[in-house]
């Protein structure tokens, strides 16, 4: 998949510069972007550039780059076509979204990866989330989308890691609560900007509902978030509000 650019990274001296597949082989002080700039620098593939860095004991900087929103969601419906799945994935896509904004952190970046957190879910439930973290290791999307989905996945098929971000923890808090806002709809019909706190948090702490919805994890990534579960659920209402 072909990917825009998010970030660069300084390179020292005799660096190597890995991107898309590409490598771009620097001398002396890196000053400008590799990808806009300097359009006469020879490349290799990544592969050949990889044993000659070895080699020769120069670093490599791999440059990690998103899909756009629109590349994301087409992913998304290539992989999965439950509408629960779709509906849900949207869900907590606009709850990182939400999240990403009251920090002030990329949006783009929580966005997509809570619309791609279960994109391996419907084909490989056995097995989720080992083969989107291998595909989004393959497309070269950024270690912190990788080490959320991993995260978010805690105590899941055997996953153990533990959020070690703000985003991870954002996505552990968001996932399984967003079936709770979805379930609480159904029995009760009404906008999501219209529910209240409390009825929320009835409903969370009532066990037998939505029964297969891991309470757990839900206070574990609003603990590792810094947020209580009464402005959790306060926040959520208000990102919810769109739908």
């Amino acid at each position: 998949m072909r990917s825009q650019p998010r970030e660069y990274t300084t390179a020292p001296r005799g660096a190597i510069l890995i991107s898309y597949g590409k490598t771009i082989y620097r001398s002396g002080k890196y000053e400008n972007n590799p990808l806009t700039k300097n359009k006469k620098t020879p490349r290799k593939k990544t592969r050949d550039a990889r044993q000659e860095g070895d080699k020769e004991g120069k670093e490599i900087i791999t440059l990690m780059a998103l899909p756009s929103r629109e590349q994301a969601q087409t992913l998304l419906e290539k992989h999965v076509k439950d509408e629960y799945q779709r509906c849900h994935a949207r869900m907590v896509a606009l709850a990182m979204e939400g999240y990403a904004k009251l920090f002030n952190e990329d949006a783009d970046l929580w966005y997509i990866t809570g619309l791609l957190h279960d994109i391996d879910f419907e084909e490989h439930p056995d097995a989720h989330p080992a083969p989107s973290l291998k595909w989004f290791a393959e497309w070269g999307y950024p270690q912190d989308l990788i080490h959320a989905v991993e995260a978010h996945a805690h105590g899941y098929n055997g996953f153990v890691t533990l959020p070690e971000t703000r985003l991870a923890a954002a996505l552990l808090a968001c996932d399984e609560i967003s079936g709770i806002f979805y379930a609480y709809q159904k029995i009760n019909p009404i906008p999501y900007n219209q529910m209240k706190v409390s009825s929320l948090k009835k409903r969370l702490n009532e066990k037998s509902f939505a029964a297969k919805i891991n309470r757990d994890t839900i206070y574990l990534g609003c603990e590792k978030l810094g947020v209580d579960i009464d402005a959790h659920l306060t926040n959520l209402i208000s990102f919810f509000s769109i739908l």
